[in-house]
């Protein structure tokens, strides 16, 4: 128990510094015609920690907790190491955002 705590305290505090710094992380993507474009991303990405919450606790009521933290943690990693690939068009850091 104490691993998988362990392990989704690292996870989470890899997306809040992530979500600290959203804004300057995505700044080439925000600048321009389209004045609230952070507020876009932050939208979404409340969309998906939302989704992302019901589906996890589903996933581990109904199977393994062990699973859908592995699941979690494996998502998160992947998501964090595209980011750098993905924060220069609007777009794509929606999506990003929202996954």
């Amino acid at each position: 128990m104490l691993t998988i705590l362990g392990a989704t305290a690292l996870m989470m505090a890899g997306h809040y510094t992530v979500y600290t710094y959203l804004g300057a992380i995505t700044a080439g993507a925000t600048a321009g015609p389209f004045a609230n474009a952070l507020t876009l991303i932050l939208v979404a990405w409340g969309v998906g920690v939302l989704a992302g919450n019901f589906h996890a606790g589903f996933w581990a009521d109904k199977g393994s907790g062990l699973g859908a933290a592995l699941a979690a943690l494996g998502g998160g990693t992947l998501l964090l190491a595209i980011s750098p690939l993905t924060v220069s068009h609007l777009t794509t850091v929606t999506v990003w955002a929202a996954v």
